[in-house]
């Protein structure tokens, strides 16, 4: 009996890339035989996820649509682009719904129970509180980039300079589209600059999309809220995952999630395996990650 397998894209653009990757996926997977599905997350729209929304009302009808197709499929393929050198906000959302508990008897994370037969992690970040500071304070990156964190804050109060994210955030989700549209090029200019740490960039170097400002908006709310992992904080629980076979890939000069993040995470993970690259930064697209990423996925390969 062939096993099931799920195939989706982590963008719902009617002409994105990774949705066609994940359809040919998908259709060379039922020439080969197997059962497979293909599912379009255009399909299943979902609210940003809140904790007091799901306390409030549950779980939308579609997070419970999906978590059903994830229980019923033995396999996951998903095809997502990279925003702010990370997966979408889509699929973030999507998967941050469908892991949470639907009744009191269901099994912890039962969309994806017994699926990950090995992790390959990248540009390591662990939601604690100084890794939030360190990207949005003035005692963090901002003493390594002033000029791109004066740009950032100049126009704020005083009293909110040496910790914006908040004040950022409205600016950001303002329903003003001037004050909103300049917050959004001063974070990406500040993103950027550290983010592309080999190359001095200038302001004209920063375009602005909706793509771009709510992801953006996202990733703020989520920063302001610690990742919603408070209470569960990776470290003291990584005993969940520590079977699971995994390659740490971080590089030595990474801006955005400081080396010794990943170093502590390997501390508390003996059993993974830690290749920090030298001259090296965050971006998944520099030659150097590239390659120990294709090194890390070849190697997976082999495993029976």
């Amino acid at each position: 009996m062939s096993s099931k397998i799920l195939f989706l894209a982590g963008s719902a653009r009617k002409d994105s890339l990774n949705k066609k990757l994940a359809k040919v996926a998908y259709e060379l997977a039922i020439e080969q035989g197997a059962d497979a599905t293909f599912i379009d997350l255009k399909d299943y729209p979902l609210p940003i996820y809140d904790a007091d929304d799901e306390v409030a009302g549950g779980l939308p009808e579609n997070a419970i649509k999906l978590k059903a197709l994830f229980v019923e499929h033995s396999g996951i393929f998903i095809a997502s682009p990279e925003y702010n050198s990370s997966f979408s906000a889509l699929l973030k959302n999507t998967i941050d719904w469908i892991s949470r508990p639907h009744t009191e008897k269901e099994r912890p994370l039962s969309a994806f129970a017994d699926k990950v037969a090995g992790l390959i992690l990248r540009g390591i970040f662990l939601a604690r509180q100084q890794d939030i500071d360190w990207f949005y304070s003035e005692n963090g990156a901002a003493k390594t980039y002033p000029e791109a964190w004066r740009y950032l804050v100049e126009h704020l109060p005083i009293s909110q300079q040496a910790e914006p994210i908040s004040a950022i955030y409205q600016q950001l989700s303002s329903d003003n589209s001037q004050p909103s549209n300049g917050m959004l090029k001063r974070i990406q200019f500040w993103e950027a600059s550290l983010v592309y740490w080999q190359k001095l960039l200038t302001l004209d170097d920063i375009s602005i999309t909706e793509d771009e400002k709510t992801s953006a908006i996202i990733q703020l709310y989520y920063s302001m809220n610690q990742c919603f992992i408070e209470q569960a904080p990776i470290l003291e629980h990584i005993d969940k995952i520590r079977h699971i076979p995994t390659t740490i890939i971080h590089g030595r000069q990474d801006m955005v999630c400081p080396v010794e993040q990943a170093w502590l995470l390997k501390q508390c993970w003996p059993e993974a395996e830690l290749s920090i690259i030298e001259m090296a930064g965050h971006v998944a697209s520099e030659p150097k990650i590239i390659s120990a990423l294709v090194k890390a996925t070849n190697d997976f390969a082999k495993l029976s």
